[in-house]
């Protein structure tokens, strides 16, 4: 009667292990975290333990099976007591050296215990009559008390994460809708004030051509602003080039030639629509600066990826050259309209320089962050 109820609490026990060692298994596939794997690993080191109370005791009398099986019970002992340590925050260093400490001895120490000692007079009688139903039950609360931390510890963990994840997409949103909130101030501010403009000219009666060209310009404005919504996924050529797209009308109207050299770019991180409307704007301004007051024929925009030698960072840069008249060394630091391409370039941590290179030569420089 008690061999058969020793064999039912074994069977229990090593049953109830093996399940949680597959709990365990699945649930580190899925996070990933070191402690659900030691603590699976030591369900399955004792689930193996368990295995001699099920075959014949004499097939385990031998020293060496002895130790074998004693040995995995203290892998057993030593990665619960790892798992338990790791739950804690932060996990103890001194717990951590014993422990690891302990895992490195406990093989040598069981063989040379059970190869010194006579198999049959160690621990007294046979491998599989030694354990105690009470001794299965009370293991048996012992590694669902463990996995119970674990597994709560697991999903306490998940929640975190996605609250995080939670957070860091609201915050995004949330930049999103203060970033279009921003522009459409912007477009507020700029093509509300030319339609007013256009709409103080209808009544005075102005001429319709100049109508016409304010009222362009007013959707132009409103088009370069809308694209600077638009998603680019950091793709700074296809910027300028939708840039290109939306003055070549103009500059043909000006008579001027345009020679396009951009590089195929890398992707740059944070290319923000904030970002993309101040390179609109600066380029605008260095466009129209040309066709108002230049006296050019054509004018050359390229885009390259600069890496210098360390420790130099690598940057963008952005250069119009014109083969205009150039400013006047006094005139190159005033002006309302290059006051405004330097304070747009030092708001997106840019770098511009003008000067005169035959004509005008206006570079500008942004810092380059890989996109991720």
């Amino acid at each position: 009667m008690m061999l058969a109820e020793n064999h039912l609490s074994a069977l229990l026990v090593t049953g109830a292990s093996m399940l949680m060692c597959l709990l365990l298994l699945g649930l580190w596939r899925v996070s990933r975290e070191r402690f659900l794997l030691l603590a699976a690993v030591a369900q399955a080191l004792f689930t193996a333990h368990q295995l001699p109370l099920f075959a014949d005791a004499a097939s385990f009398a031998s020293w060496p099976w002895r130790a074998a099986f004693a040995s995995l019970f203290g892998l057993y002992l030593g990665l619960t007591a790892l798992v338990i340590n790791l739950l804690f925050t932060p996990p103890s260093r001194l717990a951590l050296r014993v422990t690891k400490l302990y895992l490195w001895l406990i093989v040598p120490t069981c063989i040379c215990l059970f190869g010194f000692y006579d198999s049959t007079s160690f621990l007294g009688r046979s491998y599989a009559h030694h354990r105690l139903t009470a001794n299965n039950l009370i293991a048996l609360l012992v590694n669902v008390g463990l996995t119970f931390v674990v597994v709560r510890r697991f999903y306490i963990m998940q929640h975190q994460l996605l609250q995080s994840r939670m957070d860091a997409d609201f915050a995004a949103e949330r930049a999103k809708l203060t970033e279009r909130q921003r522009i459409m101030q912007d477009i507020h501010d700029t093509v509300g004030s030319q339609l007013v403009g256009v709409l103080s000219l209808i009544r005075a009666g102005a001429p319709h051509a100049q109508l016409e060209t304010q009222t362009e310009d007013a959707l132009q404005g409103l088009r370069i602003a809308i694209d600077a919504i638009q998603p680019v996924n950091g793709n700074l050529a296809a910027v300028l080039a939708s840039l290109r797209h939306r003055l070549q009308p103009r500059l043909d109207a000006a008579g001027l030639k345009l020679i396009w050299r951009v590089d195929d770019l890398p992707r740059v991180q944070d290319l923000s629509p904030q970002k993309i409307q101040h390179i609109q704007r600066i380029v605008m301004e260095a466009f129209s600066n040309v066709i108002q007051h230049a006296k050019a024929t054509q004018v050359i925009v390229s885009a390259r990826f600069i890496e210098p030698d360390l420790p130099a960072l690598p940057y963008m840069e952005i250069m119009l050259v014109d083969n205009g008249i150039g400013l006047l060394d006094a005139e190159v630091g005033t002006g309302l309209g290059l006051a405004n391409m330097r304070m747009r370039a030092e708001v997106i941590g840019a770098r511009m320089t003008i000067k005169n290179h035959g004509g005008l030569c206006i570079t500008l420089e942004l810092p380059y962050a890989a996109a991720l």
